[in-house]
């Protein structure tokens, strides 16, 4: 084999040798050589327009290009959009902007486009599939999942309503939220399916939440603690218990998983989400289960990386060192109402919109809003399916624009922040 032939073997049986003056090098492909011929000429290929560095091969250009962009990252001029790969910018222009670049290279069944060619290679090949696809709403067929899920966006609707209808046949109604039963202990687990879900006895009890009367004939029943009123007095402790308890308080708790959560249609609602039509099985194990929630919770015991200081677990390393940064560390985002943490400022947004009741998230056709961008998203596949954005080209000159230096002084102050 080539790797264990010794330098003098190599010299002797290569092919292909270099003519320049005092260089040994010698290979058995031709390509090889051109390439390494573009080392001794005096004019390098690849320039770097910020200094004097030159270079004849490529991959060098751009690892020294990573040098010049070091405490800069890339800023979005449409929306507060913020990454430091250049990568990531184009995609996020591509995917929520509808603007590509007019050197990328874009895949003719969906909507995928790259600046680099084997990538777009790769992504046709990964999308082939060795049968054949067809719509279950047309007679639409084709081999590529790319193209299939592309094909998808137009039965949105269909495919929407399809699956409300059917969790709603599936799905038995949750009872009265007045009527809790407070006999069942809390290592008790109830003999119904529909009722999957322990009652913590130290938390505080639907009974005794106090309801005030209001000067207001329609709306007779209002909150102890601000001016909530409403027509009904099992709707006013349902308030109370959702904002004025605390974040601890959270009595109901689910039998398969670690969520609990403070009312009662919370909980049926995680019940009949988790609920599957066929056996989950285990793939390390013998364990089977019809619960998502279980099973989730069952492939923690075989993840690799585990924390040090408590008992969560996770498939990869980077999540392990968030969670050691956000809950061991104190360097998570704080919710300025609760005592919620998050690790990246788009989640504290959505949750801090619980309590101030923000949508910052808003329609471009319509006057819906949203506090998560995932339903914004489904709001216009499934209402808006039909409006067809066009695509603008932009010069690759754009990317280079959007470079903005990371001050110094905004890491500080979010680290006091972190800390307070």
């Amino acid at each position: 084999m080539r790797h264990q032939l010794t330098a003098e073997e190599k010299r002797a049986i290569a092919k292909y040798k270099c003519d320049f003056e005092n260089c040994e090098y010698v290979t058995f492909y031709r390509w090889n050589l051109n390439a390494h011929k573009r080392k001794h000429k005096l004019e390098k290929q690849h320039k770097c327009p910020k200094c004097d560095y030159q270079t004849a091969y490529r991959h060098n250009f751009i690892k020294h290009g990573k040098i010049h962009n070091e405490g800069v990252y890339f800023k979005c001029d449409k929306c507060p959009f913020v990454t430091k790969f250049e990568g990531h910018i184009s995609r996020h222009l591509a995917k929520i902007h509808n603007e590509i670049s007019e050197g990328a290279n874009k895949c003719d069944l969906c909507d995928f486009s790259t600046k680099i060619r084997w990538r777009l290679n790769t992504h046709k090949q990964r999308s082939l599939q060795k049968s054949v696809i067809k719509c279950d709403y047309c007679d639409f067929e084709t081999m590529y999942m790319c193209e299939s899920k592309k094909h998808r966006q137009r039965h949105f609707g269909e495919i929407y309503r399809n699956k409300s209808l059917q969790t709603e046949q599936e799905t038995p109604k949750a009872p009265p939220h007045t009527e809790i039963d407070h006999e069942i202990p809390y290592q008790e687990e109830h003999e119904s399916s529909k009722d999957q879900y322990l009652i913590d006895p130290n938390c505080l009890d639907w009974n005794s939440i106090q309801v005030l009367e209001s000067d207001d004939k329609e709306r007779p029943f209002m909150c102890l603690m601000c001016n909530y009123t409403s027509k009904f007095k099992a709707a006013v402790q349902r308030h109370f218990q959702r904002h004025h308890t605390g974040s601890q308080n959270r009595p109901y708790k689910c039998c398969n998983c670690d969520f609990s959560t403070k009312t009662k249609d919370q909980i049926a609602l995680h019940n009949k989400r988790s609920k599957s039509d066929r056996v989950l099985t285990c793939a390390a194990c013998d364990f089977a289960t019809y619960f998502k929630c279980q099973h989730a919770m069952h492939q923690k015991c075989h993840y690799t990386f585990k924390c040090s200081m408590c008992t969560y677990s996770c498939k990869q390393k980077y999540d392990l060192q968030k969670h050691y940064s956000v809950m061991h560390m104190g360097k998570g985002l704080k919710c300025s109402y609760c005592d919620y943490k998050a690790a990246r400022k788009e989640s504290l947004l959505c949750h801090e919109a619980i309590h101030t009741g923000n949508k910052p998230f808003k329609c471009s056709y319509c006057k819906y809003m949203s506090v998560r961008r995932s339903l914004l998203d489904i709001h216009v596949k499934r209402y808006h399916s039909e409006i067809k954005t066009d695509v603008t080209i932009v010069s690759d000159d754009k990317i280079e624009s959007l470079k903005v230096p990371l001050p110094m002084l905004l890491d500080t102050i979010k680290m006091s922040e972190h800390l307070q």
